[in-house]
């Protein structure tokens, strides 16, 4: 299913639009629904662009992850961070260093 790129582009568009409204209705992060509706109109299930335009698009997708990792850190309130400060550190550090050891070996 091979569509003229700028229809791709606005049915895409149109699609994030409903699916931050689907997000809201289901009381889930935009970011989780966001990424569900990139995973189901990918390359391999639904093919809505040419891979010539994907590959053009570099600069768009750098921006798009800039503006989700934006949205996450949004979520990310000090207070909540201070409640559980230990706990968040030992969880962070143990689960880089098992990474590590596993890429490692």
């Amino acid at each position: 299913m091979i569509l003229d790129p700028v229809l791709s582009l606005g049915i895409i568009l149109l699609l994030g639009f409903f699916s931050d409204k689907i997000a809201d209705f289901f009381h889930i992060p935009h970011v989780t629904a966001n990424l569900l509706l990139g995973i189901l109109i990918g390359i391999e299930l639904l093919d809505p662009l040419t891979h010539h335009l994907l590959r053009a698009s570099g600069f768009i997708s750098n921006i798009v992850l800039g503006l989700i990792a934006f949205s996450i850190g949004q979520s990310f309130y000090y207070k909540r961070f201070k409640a559980i400060g230990k706990q968040i550190i030992l969880i962070s550090l143990f689960e880089a260093g098992f990474a590590w050891i596993i890429v490692t070996l």
